[in-house]
């Protein structure tokens, strides 16, 4: 584990990847981390490196090590996670390309990030390799996107500050989306799309699944909460306490 990057980022140069490169520069120099960019393509992980270079002044980032690996290869996965103690998977939807990357950092004690908001893929994920997981002491951590972070430190403070017993939590993000040049229409990045339209599609996949992972059903809300109204204020949409509740 000593030769091992601290951090790395797998499918660097995809939308999320980029992002992620940006901030690792500046998390590096804090604290003093070794880190580096994986994905498929030599040129396009070079060319990343190199407008990296120019949006944070820092030369040393062309120095950075570079990965080459595929989802579709496993022996290439398992190189690049036994190369690294922790794996930032930002190659998504994590549906179709998360699998693999899971099992090979979990073969190779690798601890795994990922920003995924895909219900069936993180369920999954934890029936097929929670045992093995604890076994190697391998944490697998997923949805850290927007979204989720807050949502669940959000809960954690209520829990912290609330005076009473807990049971529910109403959340709303708010957002702004960049319109692209000469379009009075925003834009949504692909691959979040069609993890929402197989998401949708496959819901129904998640009761069977849910099944399996939990055979003891998750304990009553107490106390009951009373019925209410839809509450919504602009650019939120209606919600009831009932379909936001969260444990």
């Amino acid at each position: 584990m000593t030769n091992r990057l601290n951090i790395l980022i797998f499918g660097a140069t995809g939308f999320t990847g980029k992002y992620a490169v940006i901030e690792m520069v500046k998390l590096s120099k804090e604290f003093d981390m070794t880190w580096g960019v994986a994905g498929r393509s030599m040129d396009k992980l070079k060319s990343l490196l190199e407008w990296a270079t120019e949006k944070t002044g820092e030369h040393s980032v062309k120095e950075i090590p570079i990965i080459i690996a595929d989802v579709k290869d496993e022996a290439a996965l398992s190189a690049m996670a036994a190369k690294t103690q922790v794996l930032v998977n930002c190659c998504g939807p994590y549906r179709h390309f998360g699998a693999p990357v899971v099992k090979a950092c979990v073969e190779n004690k690798t601890h795994y990030v990922d920003v995924s908001g895909e219900p069936y893929f993180m369920e999954k994920m934890q029936l097929d390799n929670n045992q093995q997981a604890k076994d190697k002491g391998v944490y697998v951590v997923s949805a850290c996107g927007l979204d989720s972070i807050p949502a669940d430190l959000g809960i954690v403070h209520m829990k912290h500050i609330f005076n009473g017993q807990l049971n529910s939590v109403e959340a709303y993000l708010s957002t702004k989306a960049h319109k692209p040049r000469g379009k009075n229409e925003a834009s949504i990045h692909y691959a979040t799309w069609e993890s929402a339209v197989y998401g949708l599609g496959f819901a129904a996949d998640l009761t069977p699944l849910r099944q399996s992972l939990y055979s003891e059903k998750l304990p009553r809300f107490s106390p009951p909460l009373k019925a209410s109204t839809p509450v919504s204020s602009p650019g939120v949409s209606s919600v009831t306490k009932d379909q936001a509740r969260t444990t």
